[in-house]
């Protein structure tokens, strides 16, 4: 695999903007006779790799992840996709007061990585996801987005920023900050255009939805929230995958997510 750590300019945010990128080699591999798979020599034409767009947490950014997920990067390798990890810039992946990092993503970073990297630029090739607050962010950018992406997935994210904004948007709140910076001092969340509740239900009305994977832990402090999300896509005859395992909020539970989505997706 081939590591890549990019800067452009951006023309949405007016400013430099940062992304990291796992991209596979264009070689060709043989069989040894001890059963190994063995580079032969560098392949003529570059395949247009399937791609997943991988969004960080609170308190990382687009290298913390690939750092901390040694998963993301076997399963790459083996199954030769491309994994993008953009920049939050401290905001929650939606068009804030700060910077319109929603459409950073759909608008920019999408169209620019598949101009400079051999990338399908396929609907069907290309997928979303996220853990944490990357999990809300995935799941925001695939319904602002359903023309681009074709799955998304939330691993242990936050699904309920309405009700995250109104009881953590308080100076001196370790999530203070960027909730302010990604939605304002209004409580507008709730059934605005960053609400995921009101942007599943009206694609499913129009008929634009796409498939997507919702996971938590029992343990998880997410995971009620996570609950009534899950219930409420039932309760209105919503399409996803659903999965839950035992475990914290934490890197042990995160890289068992990471598994059970990508062998969803990449079978």
């Amino acid at each position: 695999m081939a590591f890549y750590r990019c800067t452009f300019h951006s023309i949405v945010l007016g400013r430099p903007m940062n992304f990291t990128m796992l991209l596979p080699d264009p070689i060709e591999y043989k069989m040894c006779p001890d059963g190994k798979a063995r580079p032969s020599k560098y392949l003529e034409q570059k395949p247009k790799f399937k791609t997943v767009y991988w969004l960080h947490g609170k308190g990382e950014n687009e290298w913390d992840t690939l750092l901390r997920s040694a998963n993301i990067i076997d399963f790459a390798e083996k199954k030769q996709i491309a994994v993008v990890f953009p920049s939050s810039e401290g905001c929650q992946f939606v068009n804030g007061v700060t910077w319109d990092i929603a459409d950073h993503i759909g608008k920019e970073l999408v169209p620019v990585t598949r101009k400079l990297f051999p990338l399908s630029d396929r609907r069907e090739d290309t997928y979303v996801a996220g853990i944490s607050m990357g999990g809300y962010g995935a799941l925001h950018t695939l319904f602002q987005f359903p023309e681009l992406f074709c799955e998304g997935a939330s691993l242990s994210g936050i699904v309920d920023a309405a009700s995250r904004v109104r009881e953590q948007r308080v100076p001196g709140h370790h999530n203070y900050l960027c909730l302010r910076n990604s939605f304002g001092e209004t409580d507008a969340v709730e059934g605005g255009n960053d609400d995921l509740w009101c942007m599943v239900k009206r694609l499913k009305d129009e008929g634009r939805l796409p498939h997507f994977w919702l996971s938590t832990g029992t343990e998880d402090p997410l995971y009620h929230e996570c609950q009534r999300f899950r219930n409420f896509l039932l309760d209105n005859g919503i399409d996803f995958t659903y999965s839950e395992c035992p475990g914290v909020h934490n890197w042990d539970l995160f890289k068992g997510h990471v598994d059970d989505v990508m062998n969803l997706w990449f079978k």
